[in-house]
């Protein structure tokens, strides 16, 4: 084993997670390699990643997809037709920082790393 590439994988709690994949080729043939490959590696990571998560999940019954209360629900549709927090805030008539604290209660509940994560989950489980 010569070459590999790792993919950290951002939780939305803070901590991380690293996927590797390593193997045997010349360093010569590394650089074409890894521009081949390294985009189908990194959905690959989260893909694997998701669901482990998801089995673990299962097993140790936890719970990670809560239902959304209306508003969170409301403000991730707005979020997957995207508009920004400030849009959001005028549409609802809120402050962008009610708007900003709805989001952040959605992605923890919805187990998601970031925006298109939370679009993703929300859309799995029939919330759009």
């Amino acid at each position: 084993m010569s070459q590999g590439i790792t993919v950290p994988i951002h939780h939305h709690s803070g901590g991380f997670t690293a996927v590797s994949a390593i193997g045997s080729t010349s360093d010569a043939d590394w650089p074409l390699l890894f521009r081949q490959v390294s985009e189908l590696v990194f959905v690959t990571a989260h893909r694997f990643h998701d669901r482990y998560f998801d089995l673990y999940a299962s097993e140790h019954g936890e719970n990670h997809t809560a239902l959304l209360s209306a508003r969170e629900s409301e403000i991730i549709k707005w979020v997957a037709y995207g508009k920004t927090v400030p849009e959001i805030a005028i549409i609802l008539k809120r402050s962008p920082e009610t708007v900003k604290y709805h989001v952040k209660n959605a992605y923890t509940k919805l187990g998601a790393r970031n925006r298109g994560h939370a679009i993703s989950q929300a859309a799995k489980l029939g919330l759009l």
